[in-house]
């Protein structure tokens, strides 16, 4: 094993600790709809690592560029911004993570009674996958009839093109970092955009990205215009911007009406502490006000 994987290995296993997870609670501002069907609907609770890097991945916290396209799709709804989204039929997230902004679609796409809908939360790390799913279950376990969202071992570095699911639209967030990928992440991209069972007659893929590095988006931008890709729109964005999708409240108003109908059974054999537990950080909302790193959302389909 060379010595810098040695190093990485070290320093992520001495960031675990006994206590390595806890919840964030969003209460959604779903406006446009009076009486959701289900209370659960009204709040999104995400479990996330305590760590930004843990079991060797980076998929086990919500990064900032999450969070601003959760914001950007959920305000699209009603302010039709992107009038096709609520036309899809399938939607695919690459590098899910812990499932912020899948789980957010499926809350809309049930309180709008879309039932032909399927979002599919796509992955490649086993632990990101087990706690994604964990995620599923915790904001959808008490609405057993027609579940519009599921999870999915995809590996973009090793996948078979005609085994991709269907896709009429692919998000992702925070996944322009590292240039080694750059090149089977394209190619993935490429066959999803050129799926001729895409109910669109073009598919398109949307991806928020936070720029640590100018020359590193620059160098995806040009590897993915070299592949027939191209820019439809983009969108800045910096600072505070979640007031819409996350009004604030008093938390502790919520936290006996949240334990009231988040089932929990199916976590009672996992290494989790029971939600809300003295013991286990609960954060509530979330707020980049200290965080003026750009974000830029792109809208890519192909030429």
């Amino acid at each position: 094993m060379d010595p810098s994987d040695i190093l990485y290995q070290n320093i992520c296993l001495s960031m675990e600790s006994e206590q390595e997870y806890f919840f964030s609670i969003f209460p959604l501002n779903f406006k446009q709809f009076s009486s959701p069907p289900n209370e659960q609907i009204n709040y999104l609770v995400i479990c996330q690592n305590i760590q930004n890097i843990s079991k060797g991945t980076t998929g086990l916290c919500c990064w900032q560029a999450s969070f601003a396209l959760a914001d950007f799709l959920f305000l699209s709804f009603s302010t039709n911004l992107l009038p096709y989204l609520s036309n899809a039929k399938y939607i695919l997230e690459l590098g899910a993570g812990c499932g912020l902004v899948g789980i957010l679609l499926a809350k809309q796409f049930y309180l709008n009674k879309n039932k032909e809908i399927k979002l599919i939360l796509s992955d490649s790390d086993n632990f990101v996958l087990e706690l994604l799913n964990k995620n599923i279950k915790l904001n959808f376990g008490n609405i057993e009839d027609n579940l519009i969202i599921e999870s999915k071992y995809l590996d973009w570095t090793n996948f078979i093109p005609n085994d991709l699911p269907p896709a009429d639209v692919i998000v992702a967030s925070d996944i322009i970092y590292d240039p080694e990928l750059f090149s089977p992440l394209i190619n993935l991209l490429k066959c999803l955009l050129s799926n001729n069972q895409s109910f669109f007659n073009s598919p398109i893929a949307i991806i928020a990205c936070t720029i640590r590095n100018p020359e590193t988006l620059n160098l995806f931008l040009e590897l993915i215009a070299s592949k027939g890709i191209k820019i439809i729109q983009s969108w800045e964005l910096r600072g505070e911007y979640l007031n819409e999708l996350f009004p604030s409240k008093q938390k502790e108003e919520l936290i006996p009406k949240l334990n009231s109908f988040f089932n929990l059974k199916d976590f009672s054999k996992t290494n989790f502490e029971p939600l809300f537990s003295p013991n286990l950080p609960l954060n509530y909302g979330y707020s980049l006000t200290n965080n003026l790193e750009k974000i830029v959302i792109f809208e890519f389909c192909l030429k």
